[in-house]
């Protein structure tokens, strides 16, 4: 409630990090130190730890953005600070917290040679670790993306995009979610 997570260069502009700023307070805290780039990082609905994404450091990324999505693993951190935990092994762009904070929906990025439905789909991951589980399987050369669920955390929203660029036409759909 008083407390923002984000990604910032800092002040050399050299790594991408997470950071956190009390409300009020003129001072922000590092709470990553990686080289990989950190970016998108996401409370958990009890306020007791930070997910993020981390990917590998490239160089040129302003090119990057115009033809693909940045895609990484995901972690999660306790706002405290202290160590990160990689909660998965496979690439992904976009995740969003399930209402009660057990699941994690994360878009599996395909990587090239990659044909089967599951691995450009929504894949819901238990927040205290365990396997990944597809709920969504697009066509190549499609991908999902973007989940979201519901306020009340009865649906799963998602896109399906054509291609794996950004500006590809993509369609969104809603997936009932069930406890």
């Amino acid at each position: 409630e008083n407390q923002i997570a984000f990604r910032s260069t800092g002040e050399t502009g050299n790594n991408s990090d997470i950071w956190l700023k009390f409300i009020g307070e003129p001072e922000s805290r590092r709470l990553t130190t990686d080289t990989a780039v950190d970016w998108s990082p996401e409370w958990s609905p009890d306020g007791k730890q930070i997910a993020f994404v981390r990917s590998p450091p490239r160089s040129g990324l302003g090119s990057i953005y115009l033809t693909s999505p940045l895609v990484g693993s995901i972690y999660l951190m306790s706002p405290l600070g202290g160590s990160e935990r990689r909660l998965l092994d496979f690439p992904v762009g976009d995740f969003s917290w399930s209402l009660n904070g057990h699941w994690l929906a994360a878009a599996r990025a395909r990587s090239k040679g990659e044909t089967t439905p599951e691995s450009g789909g929504i894949h819901l991951i238990p927040a205290g670790g365990g396997e990944p589980r597809a709920v969504t399987f697009p066509k190549p050369p499609a991908e999902d993306r973007f989940p979201a669920f519901s306020p009340d955390g009865r649906a799963l929203a998602y896109a399906t995009c054509a291609r794996k660029i950004i500006l590809a036409p993509c369609d969104v759909y809603v997936l009932p979610v069930n406890s």
